[in-house]
């Protein structure tokens, strides 16, 4: 009968590589912030010109890729240092 041996992704909370639904909430919000922005009531109040509809869809690439990045890179950290 072979010993299972745990490994370090199991000592980490379940839940750990989900965030909170707060710091959720709060990031999209800034994010469709920054995406709306130009475009909005309030790009002339601070003197923002609407850009090219092309931008918005690099913009987007680009947030998801950060996004995919620093959840990839938090992983790879958690593999090699631990967690605490």
């Amino acid at each position: 009968m072979a010993v299972r041996r745990k490994t370090d992704e199991q000592d980490i909370h379940p839940g750990f590589h989900r965030l909170s639904a707060p710091l959720m909430l709060m990031t999209l919000a800034i994010m469709a912030l920054g995406l709306w922005l130009p475009q909005g009531a309030l790009a002339g109040y601070f003197k923002l010109t609407a850009l090219p509809a092309a931008f918005n869809g690099w913009l987007v690439a680009i947030l998801l890729g950060y996004c995919t990045l620093t959840s990839v890179m938090k992983r790879i950290y958690i593999r090699r240092y631990g967690w605490q």
